[in-house]
């Protein structure tokens, strides 16, 4: 689920009501260069070029979103800055091509 990861970046869109063209209006342009995100008080949405591709997001996304509330029970856990971020997608578009073992690559400077 590599493929996966670098569209899950934190998108969370505001509440609006369910069905209507304010949810949409949010929804989309949460979704700009991401294939998740979630809708305040609604849940997840994924995309994706296949069903199979989406609903392996979705199980990535339920994944993290498991670990995190995991970590909160003992505190707020660290997050990684945006630069730091950028290096991990970086690690894994470069490394995941089977070419190269990502889990060897440095995550940290």
């Amino acid at each position: 689920m590599w493929d996966a990861t670098p569209e899950i970046t934190r998108a969370v869109t505001p509440y609006a009501p369910p069905a209507t063209q304010a949810l949409s209006d949010l929804v989309v342009p949460a979704l700009a260069g991401r294939r998740a995100c979630l809708m305040a008080h609604h849940g997840v949405i994924v995309t994706g070029p296949s069903l199979d591709k989406a609903l392996n997001l979705l199980a990535e996304v339920e994944n993290l979103a498991a670990q995190y509330w995991h970590a909160l029970q003992i505190g707020a856990p660290p997050v990684l800055n945006g630069e730091q971020m950028d290096r991990v997608h970086e690690i894994i578009e470069n490394h995941v091509d089977g070419k190269t073992d990502a889990k060897r690559a440095p995550v940290h400077e």
